[in-house]
């Protein structure tokens, strides 16, 4: 059965019974006459780059969504951002706490002044390698997680 390209109510002829619009030339195009709130399958560099998006949040879910645990790439980059997002969570709440030691506390003090940048840049780089189809490998976690997937 066609739908309607306009209202996307079905439509047996050549002409929506709902809006009046033609739907002739969307009859010969199958790829048209699909229903409008059925989604295009997404690519997989997209769903590896949002893997990354909210750090161990996203990992787990596409570790734990169906069609997406079987890929082996998207398994890669979900571990990896779990992994890497646990880390940076446990870096982030010990960097203020070595501050306030009496010796080093200049030297952790700026430390934890250029973390959120490092941070950020990090994030930014692996959903660009993720988009970009390149397996970047952080040097421990990511080779755990490559052994994992």
């Amino acid at each position: 059965m066609a739908f309607c390209p306009q209202c996307g109510s079905a439509a047996p002829g050549t002409f929506c019974p709902s809006c009046g619009a033609s739907i002739g030339t969307a009859a010969a195009n199958p790829a048209a006459t699909a229903h409008p709130s059925i989604a295009a399958p997404v690519d997989d560099n997209v769903i590896a780059a949002l893997c990354y998006s909210l750090w161990f949040i996203t990992g787990v879910l596409f570790l734990v969504l169906e069609p997406y645990n079987r890929n082996k790439n998207i398994r890669f980059h979900a571990l990896q951002s779990i992994f890497t997002g646990l880390a940076l969570f446990a870096v982030s709440m010990s960097l203020p706490v070595l501050a306030y030691l009496p010796v080093v506390n200049l030297l952790f003090t700026l430390v934890t002044l250029a973390y959120v940048p490092f941070c950020f840049g990090l994030w930014l780089f692996l959903m660009y390698k993720a988009y970009s189809r390149e397996r970047f490998i952080i040097p421990v976690l990511g080779e755990l997680a490559q052994k994992q997937a």
